[in-house]
């Protein structure tokens, strides 16, 4: 799998896929630290369009995460629980 780092190493040309990316490494590093195998990721509506989305768990996919949209509502927040 690749990390966000070395993904945005290889560049993208979209800020909001490479900010999701940094987010979603953090929270998948601190979940890994604590011996977990999945962790949840919240992405701000009001920052975060369905496209910005669409286009985080296609590349997601592409480093070898699993993602599922969990039926949580989160009210203000899209929630994406990552595995690996």
């Amino acid at each position: 799998m690749l990390t966000a780092s070395e993904a945005l190493r290889l560049g993208t040309a979209n800020l909001d896929l490479d900010r999701m990316l940094k987010i979603a490494e953090a929270k998948v590093k601190e979940a890994i630290k604590e011996k977990k195998d999945s962790c949840c990721i919240l992405f701000p509506k009001h920052i975060y369009s369905n496209v910005d989305l669409r286009n985080f768990k296609n590349k997601a996919s592409e480093l070898g995460y699993r993602w599922f949209d969990t039926s949580d509502d989160q009210g203000n927040s899209y929630c994406i629980e990552m595995q690996w």
